[in-house]
């Protein structure tokens, strides 16, 4: 009599059966995911409906993963049969085909990846340009006629209007516009302030760097030194010129250098010129015959009195022997 093994297997007479071949009790139950089938001297295990194996191992039919499509993504997933895989595409995309796939018995989807394309918003009417429309990938913009200027919200259009001609642009001098905005600059011997309004000379801010005098040529900075001073080598700086020291004087007698000068000045016999270097001789024997009684006789620097009387000096005044020069006497 035929063994219904299928009976046997949902028994618990299945711990008198082996799964030794050689044994003639020898019996395989079939997978917890299998229906058995009971034939004449054996039987038969078939997995059930979204399982796959030879009965005896039944494994879970899944689909593999899918990838998100270009400009898209993955919404929701569920690989396992009859699961749904949704797909979304990005902003200015729209899905070509289907955007949900499911996934079959036979471990396939029903559909492919599906791919996402760009929507052309100005072709479709869908933009919201007030004047042009330039479709790109995956959006599109907006631009205005010559003479008109888009507005911030990037789709108005108004008429351009110069703003260097209201106050000339708030610039101090020269006012460029660019696009609706006004660029100030400068002439070429002053400078932009922070404000980026306000010119001010290269001169007038801490004078351009220069110790003493400072000039503009050709938009630089050129320092110099009042008289009696020279520009050192760092082009700003000013030192005092020795002239005494230098021999540059030209004073006939002694010279005394001062802070950005000098003064010349003569020995005693001798005045200084009006020049203010040159020593003249001083005649002393104009100036009361230099006190002589008869003959003043002149000389560079000095003079002397001559005659034969003793008494060569006139009256209030006396002689010094060895200068042979009249001096006058102090009162008593």
């Amino acid at each position: 009599e035929d063994i219904n093994e299928c009976e046997l297997m949902t028994t618990d007479n299945m711990t008198s059966f082996t799964n030794d071949t050689s044994s003639p009790l020898a019996i395989q139950p079939c997978s917890d995911e299998a229906v058995c089938l009971n034939t004449a001297g054996s039987y038969m295990c078939t997995c059930t409906a979204n399982f796959t194996g030879d009965g005896f191992n039944c494994t879970l039919i899944t689909c593999p993963d899918l990838l998100p499509p270009e400009n898209g993504s993955i919404v929701d997933q569920d690989s396992s049969v009859f699961g749904i895989t949704v797909f979304e595409c990005d902003e200015g995309f729209e899905g070509n085909g289907s955007l949900i796939a499911v996934c079959l018995q036979t471990g396939v989807h029903d559909v492919t990846m599906p791919s996402c394309q760009d929507i052309d918003e100005c072709g479709e009417k869908l933009d919201n340009c007030e004047q042009n429309c330039t479709n790109t990938e995956g959006s599109f913009t907006c631009t205005c006629d010559e003479g008109f200027m888009l507005e911030t919200d990037g789709a108005s259009c108004t008429e351009e209007v110069d703003p260097c001609d209201t106050d000339n642009g708030g610039c101090s001098h020269i006012c460029e516009s660019d696009e609706e905005h006004a660029v100030c600059s400068c002439p070429p011997d002053m400078v932009l302030l922070e404000d980026k309004m306000t010119c001010e000379g290269l001169c007038n801010i801490e004078n351009g760097g220069c110790e003493e005098g400072c000039d503009v040529e050709d938009g630089l900075v050129k320092c110099s030194c009042n008289d009696g001073f020279s520009l050192q080598e760092d082009g700003k700086t000013c030192e005092d010129i020795d002239e005494c020291g230098e021999d540059t004087d030209g004073c006939d007698g002694d010279c005394e250098n001062f802070n950005g000068g000098f003064q010349c000045s003569c020995e005693k016999g001798y005045n200084l010129n009006g020049d203010g270097k040159a020593c003249d001789d001083v005649d002393e024997c104009e100036l009361d015959n230099g006190g002589c009684r008869q003959v003043c006789m002149n000389f560079p620097g000095t003079y002397i009195c001559e005659c034969d009387d003793d008494n060569l000096c006139k009256e209030g005044w006396m002689m010094d022997v060895e200068t042979r020069k009249c001096y006058r006497m102090r009162a008593p």
